[in-house]
């Protein structure tokens, strides 16, 4: 599937059963981050382990991503909820940004990676 030799597929052939839209997406907007596949590409050798061992727990590479996406949310300028807290903790309200995007970001990688897993056991 590479030119390395072996059966793993690569960054640009995980990203063609990439989804584009998962259950409870509700924050996370990839164009946000311009050219989504780009910014994406800083965790290739990551995503590339995480999706394609089906038993791999997702929760830490969701969680890198998610950190990762809510700092370029904020040094590009694209709000988040916590930027219209009116009144309260504003931590507490950029805690809850946080899990809710990593939440979305685990749910993201899951369904990738089960569309991948279908993919090689029924070859590509």
């Amino acid at each position: 599937m590479n030119d390395i030799g072996d059966d793993r597929m690569s960054y640009d052939e995980l990203r063609e059963f990439e989804p584009f839209d998962w259950p409870g997406r509700y924050l996370v907007e990839q164009d946000n981050m311009g050219d989504w596949g780009f910014w994406l590409s800083q965790f290739d050798g990551w995503l590339q382990g995480v999706l394609q061992e089906p038993t791999e727990d997702v929760a830490p590479l969701a969680e890198a991503i998610a950190l990762e996406y809510i700092a370029d949310c904020r040094d590009t300028g694209f709000p988040l909820p916590a930027d219209f807290a009116e009144c309260g903790d504003i931590h507490a309200a950029r805690a809850a940004d946080q899990t809710a995007i990593t939440e979305e970001f685990d749910a993201y990688l899951r369904k990738w990676q089960v569309t991948v897993a279908a993919r090689m056991e029924h070859g590509t």
